[in-house]
């Protein structure tokens, strides 16, 4: 669940997770759901900057794989693994809701 992802997570993935709409939805919604599901996947750039692999599920058996074929195949997705960035941060403008999506910028730096 998006409000579960604290600080033993890279800054980026951590303030992607808390930028998803309202309390009442990050109580609700998945890190797979956004990253796979969503139309505006916040947590996708995140993922994308720390060099994420996926864990995902298909019929048959699990197996890692990289993201753009996680969104591609829309795959069960039940972990990621990620390069340790040295630093990283995101930032997500203010948007209207039912606009478009909002402007999103995420980094990481890796030694």
């Amino acid at each position: 669940l998006l409000h579960r992802v604290d600080d033993r997570v890279p800054e980026v993935l951590h303030r992607a997770a808390g930028s998803v709409g309202t309390g009442a939805v990050r109580r609700t919604a998945t890190v797979g759901g956004n990253i796979v599901g969503s139309t505006l996947r916040c947590l996708l750039p995140a993922a994308l900057v720390l060099d994420a692999r996926a864990t995902v599920l298909d019929r048959d058996g699990t197996y890692e794989t990289d993201l753009s074929e996680v969104v591609a195949k829309r795959h069960l997705l039940l972990g990621l693994r990620w390069r340790e960035p040295a630093a990283s941060g995101y930032h997500k403008a203010p948007a209207d809701p039912g606009g478009p999506p909002p402007l999103v910028v995420a980094t990481a730096a890796h030694a």
